[in-house]
């Protein structure tokens, strides 16, 4: 991996599972690192999800190592939400990590 690869400033996120004042479920997102990454599209397709279809694409993003990524964190890049579907050491030597995720196209409310 060259440094000069990784162009997007990308924010990491986790999530908060709280109940509200109701009884509901709730999930708040908060960033806990600002990163440098790479991103390269792999392919689009369409899903349903509840009763509502939705555009979904997959990206690849390379970053440099970290422990603290996780499957349920999400990235987000100039407005675009990534949800992070797969974790992978990418030269064994723990210096770079390759991430499968999903970018949903139609709104940020998909992601919640």
């Amino acid at each position: 991996m060259k440094i000069g690869d990784l162009k997007r400033r990308m924010e990491l996120q986790a999530p908060t599972d709280f109940t509200d004042d109701l009884g509901q479920p709730v999930r708040s997102w908060s960033t806990y690192a600002t990163i440098w990454a790479q991103i390269s599209p792999i392919s689009v397709a369409e899903g349903l999800f509840g009763s509502q279809l939705k555009g979904l694409e997959t990206h690849s993003i390379l970053i440099r190592w970290r422990d603290d990524v996780r499957i349920n964190h999400r990235m987000i890049y100039e407005g675009r939400y990534f949800l992070i579907s797969s974790l992978r050491n990418l030269d064994e030597n723990r210096q770079a990590m390759a991430i499968a995720a999903t970018e949903w196209l139609d709104s940020p409310s998909g992601v919640q």
